[in-house]
């Protein structure tokens, strides 16, 4: 299978959406890593903290279950991706009166919340608090590919499984780090939600590289570049994680969310 980094034209966002975000509970293709994370981000925007009112989702994808929590709190939420075909996906989801894509994430954020209201009440709530799909580059220190990048801070940056997916390697992703921190204000917080000592992931008929990170790479990369590390968490328990054997989808070993302030 071939093995690629080009997300212009490579990366089938529909395929990507269709495999990986049909099912949330024990899916053939990663387990429980998507029931993981929308449950961490459940538990982050559900705590005390003030988060202030303006979000950026950096590295979106074609999915938008990075985003559903947070819209409990934040009133304006741009999303953002690389690939062509994830920004005309989420322009597609925003602009469309239709519902039904997105139905399963939303009953279980629903469900989370203990939210009663219908499902397209909510995707229509939803919605509203999204008011930019941007094009970013996060190896370019102008983030914003149509704009200039430094035209606004935000109070929350969110990115899922994306920084690893980025960068060839760790110099690359501390760039990366970096470009997302010159968004962010001072005492701002970024959220973290990716996959541990992962090389690869599928997507249609190709394999996207993954950058090789364990626990103490991400520990090390964000304290090092400016960010206090607040909540921590894994899928699997980090002193005795069970073997998890390669399949044809990806071969991480383990997934964690984070949340930071960067002081």
């Amino acid at each position: 299978m071939e093995l690629t980094t080009d997300y212009i034209k490579k990366f089938d966002g529909k395929w990507y959406k269709d495999t990986y975000y049909s099912s949330l509970f024990d899916s053939v293709e990663e387990g429980n890593l998507l029931k993981f994370g929308m449950d961490s981000f459940h538990d982050m925007f559900n705590s005390d903290v003030d988060f202030g009112g303006r979000m950026l989702d950096v590295g979106t994808g074609p999915v938008i279950h990075s985003i559903l929590s947070a819209s409990r709190r934040l009133h304006h939420i741009d999303l953002s991706d690389y690939s062509p075909s994830n920004i005309d996906l989420l322009t597609d989801w925003k602009t469309d009166t239709s519902h039904g894509d997105y139905d399963a994430l939303i009953k279980y954020e629903m469900k989370l919340a203990d939210d009663r209201r219908s499902v397209s009440e909510r995707e229509t709530e939803i919605k509203s608090k999204v008011l930019g799909i941007r094009r970013i580059d996060l190896t370019s220190e102008n983030v914003f590919q149509e704009t200039a990048s430094h035209d606004v801070l935000y109070d929350v940056i969110v990115s899922s499984l994306c920084l690893e997916a980025a960068s060839a390697d760790k110099e690359v992703y501390r760039k990366c780090l970096r470009n997302i921190s010159n968004l962010l204000k001072t005492g701002g917080y970024l959220i973290i939600f990716g996959v541990l000592e992962e090389t690869f992931y599928r997507v249609g008929d190709v394999r996207f590289n993954c950058l090789h990170l364990t626990s103490e790479d991400i520990r090390t990369i964000y304290e090092g570049n400016g960010f206090k590390i607040l909540k921590w968490s894994t899928m699997f328990p980090e002193d005795h994680p069970p073997k998890v054997e390669e399949n044809d989808f990806s071969d991480f070993k383990n997934v964690f969310a984070m949340m930071t302030q960067k002081i």
